[in-house]
């Protein structure tokens, strides 16, 4: 745990206001990591998806409290030429405590974030 003591052995805090400031972010960075402690998080490998739902095993050991697609890395050529727009879409389904599953315009290629957050 980080404390007034670090603060003073790296010369941020001397007299009054500087002590004060570095006590209250190293407060405010004890709670975030405290509360950040508990956390899980699964990060997939990359996904072709073909169109149907598919299921990625998360080992978070409960529905996840949070999820995200991180970035589609690639979007087939759909039919509208020359790299114009390409339409997809990438659609959650209903996460388990063992699987997370979307459904995403066959061909796309993307990774998907998974979190519990315990309450």
């Amino acid at each position: 745990m980080a404390t007034i003591a670090n603060v003073n052995r790296r010369g941020l805090a001397g007299s009054g206001i500087a002590e004060i400031h570095a006590k209250s972010f190293l407060d405010l960075i004890d709670g975030l990591i405290a509360e950040l402690n508990g956390r899980k998080t699964f990060v997939s490998t990359e996904i072709v998806a073909d169109g149907t739902e598919q299921e990625i095993t998360h080992g978070l050991g409960a529905v996840p409290t949070k999820v995200a697609v991180l970035g589609v890395t690639h979007v087939p050529d759909t039919g509208y030429g020359a790299g114009s727009g390409k339409p997809y879409t990438i659609t959650e389904g209903t996460h388990t405590s063992t699987k997370l599953k979307f459904t995403a315009t066959t061909g796309v290629k993307f990774k998907v974030m998974a979190m519990l957050i315990p309450a």
